[in-house]
């Protein structure tokens, strides 16, 4: 359908997720258990494959610039999501510097990681 009307594959995609999340059936269990599965698969050999691209030797070669480049960007995070608290929501500006702090380090493997284990019951 995207196709037919010069659209990209991911509004596809898309539409597809949201088709397939309204139709109720066993049929559609079963093959989300088995998306599912394939999904858990390739997740496994996306980690897997970073840790292979990960080179010991250049992290310790590079650490300086490495480190100099994590706290900038924590820095920067930090600065951003305190001023959005600050300036949108109107938080103190001394819990809204928390609060950017606090979400400074996450990323989208951790947020991966987070969805997982909501799934698999271990918080709510």
């Amino acid at each position: 359908v995207s196709e037919m009307m010069s659209l990209s594959y991911s509004f596809g995609a898309l539409l597809a997720g949201l088709v397939w999340g309204s139709i109720d059936s066993d049929e559609i269990r079963r093959a989300e258990s088995v998306v599912h599965t394939l999904s858990s698969l390739f997740g496994s050999f996306y980690m897997t494959c970073l840790g292979m691209l990960v080179s010991p030797s250049f992290l310790w070669a590079h650490r300086v610039a490495i480190l100099t480049l994590v706290v900038a960007l924590c820095t920067i995070k930090t600065l951003a999501a305190a001023t959005v608290l600050r300036c949108h929501f109107g938080f103190p500006c001394r819990p809204a510097l928390a609060a950017g702090t606090a979400v400074a380090h996450v990323s989208t493997v951790s947020l991966f990681f987070v969805g997982r284990a909501q799934e698999l019951g271990l918080f709510s």
